[in-house]
């Protein structure tokens, strides 16, 4: 796999480390340098204070993220260049017909218990910030309803357990994500693509946290269709998080007023 020579910190999450350690500069020093060390090495820190541990364990939850995003990433580019680019052209056409044609299945439908778990898991997730508990009966609804509609949600075919966590998230977890979900099963439809992933939805919900016009991409999106349709633009595949992860950013940012 290839190196991951940086780590991405939102201004979010460094008001949060502020914010845990009561504005300790030695604290925020300490717990930043950690989390770069098991972004560039993968090994955990343990610390003697557990609020410095329980924060330290959210922040590497987005580490270990971005290490798994660029691990998939150098693992399709090497499978592109042994390939060659036409190999590779005739590859995803061939894919793309056998998925219309129903040759092969692609997805398989969790069971019922399999469902809950993911549930609870994404419910124990976001609970601090959302403040919402886990409902089996809400859970087992929204299991019946995407079954009775033989796996399919807003008329898109569900064809990925990435998309059921999504869909778990969008409709009982964070319901301010589910007008998102929704404009990306329209997009995906539309263009024939294949599956949108709980990530994507985080992405576009961050930049429509407030109003209009957004500005994604370098691009202004004045309502939820185009952030969407602009997150889903070759441009920014081209430049999503693992590939950010490829070389150091060429800017900086100054910390010194904090």
């Amino acid at each position: 796999m290839g190196k991951l020579t940086w780590f991405r910190m939102d201004f979010d999450v460094v008001a949060q480390m502020k914010k845990v350690c009561d504005n300790d500069y030695a604290k925020i020093g300490e717990l930043f340098c950690a989390v770069m060390q098991t972004a560039e090495t993968g090994e955990s820190v343990a610390f003697s204070d557990q609020n410095l541990q329980t924060a330290y364990d959210m922040i590497c939850v987005l580490v270990q993220r971005a290490r798994s995003s660029y691990d998939k990433k150098c693992e399709k580019r090497a499978a592109a260049g042994s390939k060659g680019g036409k190999a590779k052209a005739a590859k995803q056409k061939s894919e793309t017909a056998e998925s219309a044609n129903d040759l092969q299945p692609v997805f398989k439908p969790p069971t019922k218990t399999r469902f809950c778990d993911t549930a609870k898991h994404f419910y124990a997730k976001y609970e601090e910030d959302e403040g919402r508990k886990y409902d089996r009966y809400e859970v087992e609804n929204l299991f019946k309803k995407l079954k009775a509609a033989g796996w399919y949600y807003f008329d898109f075919k569900i064809q990925t357990d990435d998309l059921i966590d999504a869909i778990i998230v969008a409709e009982l977890v964070v319901p301010r994500y589910k007008p998102i979900a929704f404009h990306f099963a329209q997009y995906c439809k539309k263009h024939e693509e294949k599956s949108f992933s709980l990530d994507a939805i985080e992405w576009v919900g961050e930049e429509t946290d407030v109003a209009p016009p957004w500005t994604i991409n370098g691009k202004q999106c004045t309502n939820l269709r185009q952030a969407v349709e602009e997150w889903y633009s070759d441009d920014v595949r081209e430049t999503d998080e693992a590939d950010d992860h490829a070389d150091p950013p060429k800017t900086s940012r100054d910390y010194s007023s904090f």
